[in-house]
């Protein structure tokens, strides 16, 4: 399946203009949204577009992106209905890697990769660690906010000791890479190029065995044949001659 297919012109657009136009009548006639600080919902509209289109074409990078925008535009609304701007010091960790992680993995669940699955559950583990240890930080010993909680001393210096021991173990076994990323660029390209399936490998034609290296011996010289002896006269007789 192609993980990145292009959205028609104007589909995204279109989109966004239908959620403007709802919230709108929505703040017009809805009491609850009112007195509500609604100008979130623009951040808000367009990341639900992003994700609702990239969730049907597929297209993974629209995924991920429309669920970080979305996630930006839920902590703004949350931040101006309550004032704790200052909590941008912590909640950062629920946009990256959190959101992206999020996003990460439905965009696997979607294209049936499971080493984006993966890699979108160690990133959202990543950043909800993040976010709870930045935020001990922050509220158990500055106090950025006044919200306190009535949490043991040990809890803080125990969670930094268990962050540490997950980015060990991410070290080692290389957990929640960007492996994946690879396959999807991969298949992409040949879905551009017209390519159906993978060839087989065509296994090389079978080739005569080598012939020995030549010998490097000097040829022995050739002896000269032994001509063979002559048998001796044999003897004269007595009384012959004469």
């Amino acid at each position: 399946m192609n993980a990145n297919r292009q959205a028609p012109p104007g589909a995204i657009l279109g989109a966004l203009l239908i959620v403007i136009g709802l919230f709108i009548l929505a703040t017009r006639y809805v009491d609850a949204l009112s007195g509500a600080a609604t100008w979130p919902f623009f951040v808000i509209g367009p990341g639900v577009v992003l994700f609702l289109v990239g969730l049907i074409l597929p297209n993974v990078g629209m995924i991920i992106g429309g669920t970080v925008v979305t996630t930006v535009g839920l902590i703004l609304f949350w931040q101006a209905e309550t004032g704790l701007w200052a909590t941008w010091a912590y909640v950062w960790a629920l946009v990256g890697p959190g959101a992206s992680g999020l996003g990460t993995f439905i965009g696997g669940l979607r294209t049936g990769n499971r080493r984006m699955v993966s890699a979108g559950i160690w990133q959202m583990v990543i950043g909800m660690a993040l976010f709870i240890g930045f935020y001990l930080f922050f509220e158990e010993f500055i106090g950025l906010t006044g919200n306190k909680l009535p949490l043991p001393e040990w809890v803080f210096p125990g969670f930094l000791i268990l962050l540490g021991v997950l980015v060990l173990i991410q070290g080692f076994f290389h957990l929640g890479d960007d492996s994946w990323k690879a396959e999807v660029q991969w298949k992409d390209s040949r879905h551009q190029h017209g390519a159906t399936e993978t060839p087989e490998a065509v296994p090389p034609a079978a080739s005569a065995p080598p012939s020995p290296p030549p010998s490097t011996a000097e040829p022995a010289e050739l002896e000269a044949p032994v001509e063979p002896e002559s048998p001796p006269p044999p003897p004269e007789e007595p009384g012959a001659s004469g």
